[in-house]
């Protein structure tokens, strides 16, 4: 009898119990936007030219064409914030070849592991991301 009870209470409690958030609740999937994640490796200035970009792209949704995008509604985030961005020949609202886009990039490393440590000295590699 034990066992049912305990057995009915752990089945019950199942249907209390939540999941963490994946942490995707900023993408936008009602509107026509449009989400690259570039991998980075080193330090410094950084391009996306038009050539990446249009592959990118041509990966999500090849009948939309790069020039009916309009370069100044571009946004690139980096561990949660907007990054101040460069893009040569905005000024015409389309992208065309050979412009880029220019910005200031860090490869991955351990920032977001650090809550995983009770304090910073135990982190394994602070320089890798698990």
């Amino acid at each position: 009898m034990k066992r049912l009870l305990l057995g009915f209470l752990c089945s019950v409690s199942t249907l209390f119990s939540f999941a963490q958030p994946y942490g995707n609740e900023w993408i936008d999937y009602d509107t026509d936007r449009y989400y690259f994640k570039f991998k980075v490796t080193k330090k410094g200035a950084c391009r996306i030219d038009y050539n990446a970009l249009n592959f990118a792209l041509n990966e999500v949704n090849p009948a939309i064409p790069i020039a009916s995008i309009d370069p100044r509604s571009i946004q690139i985030f980096a561990k949660g914030e907007e990054q101040y961005i460069h893009i040569e020949g905005q000024g015409d609202g389309s992208f065309d070849s050979g412009e880029y886009i220019e910005l200031y990039c860090e490869g991955n490393n351990g920032w977001l592991d650090e809550r995983l440590y009770p304090n910073q000295s135990q982190q394994t590699n602070p320089y890798y991301s698990l």
